[in-house]
């Protein structure tokens, strides 16, 4: 369930980056945000 709201998000965050930034940039934010997220879950469930 937590991880089909992560895909959502995910799905979310990569729209609008796209519409935010360029190309490169926002390939970049996705990275971080995902390194985030990854964090996030890590802590989540390891933590």
């Amino acid at each position: 369930m937590f991880f089909l709201i992560y895909i959502y998000v995910i799905k979310n965050i990569d729209d609008l980056s796209r519409l935010s930034f360029t190309a490169e940039t926002g390939l970049i934010a996705d990275r971080l945000i995902i390194f985030q997220l990854l964090l996030f879950l890590k802590a989540f469930f390891f933590g």
